[in-house]
């Protein structure tokens, strides 16, 4: 495929430059697509809006973390992120009617940087938007994850993970959980 799309003849770096770009672009955007998967739960979507006070005040939103759990903000997309308003949409529809969402696909594709540009793109409708890198334990990930009120030193795992699990019970759907590098291993026995 590449050697018909760079025939072995004189070319700039920069012509060079944009024909690969082209060509891993339409090769990758058709992969991204295809990879998005879908999971259902029944709780439905609830937008913010004007009336937050009343929202809060009867149950429907979230309470705000942001000065509450630190470190969890998610970080900025790459700078050269572009041309995914496509994905981004579907995406926050896939969001809006199924609540949850995978995005799968082979490494380096961009998958971080969609969830992050989705982030960036629609954290007005969020109430909290939390991101953290899974490690392999996601018990130990949330536990390690750094509240205001963790002064305990000597607090096990167990119990900060207790205590961090009630309070993110607690968040409605109108915050965001983005857990990235969420790789699941299928093991043979």
């Amino acid at each position: 495929m590449l050697a018909r799309a760079f025939p072995l003849r004189a070319m700039s770096c920069e012509a060079i430059h944009r024909k690969l770009v082209g060509v891993l672009w339409n090769f990758f955007r058709g992969i991204i697509l295809s990879r998005i998967c879908q999971r259902f739960i029944e709780r439905e979507f609830r937008k913010r809006d004007a009336n937050t006070k009343n929202l809060l005040a009867a149950g429907s939103l979230s309470p705000a973390l942001k000065d509450f759990v630190f470190g969890v903000k998610a970080p900025a997309p790459c700078r050269f992120f572009c041309g995914r308003d496509m994905e981004l949409d579907a995406l926050h529809e896939m969001l809006c009617s199924q609540g949850k969402v995978f995005l799968q696909g082979i490494a380096g594709i961009g998958k971080s940087e969609l969830a992050k540009a989705y982030a960036k793109r629609y954290s007005r409708e969020y109430t909290n938007i939390i991101y953290f890198t899974y490690s392999g334990d996601l018990k130990r990930d949330i536990a390690n994850l750094d509240f205001a009120d963790d002064v305990d030193d000597n607090e096990t795992m167990d119990a900060r993970f207790s205590r961090h699990h009630r309070l993110l019970r607690r968040l409605r759907d109108d915050s965001l959980l983005i857990i990235d590098n969420f790789n699941t291993v299928t093991l043979w026995l």
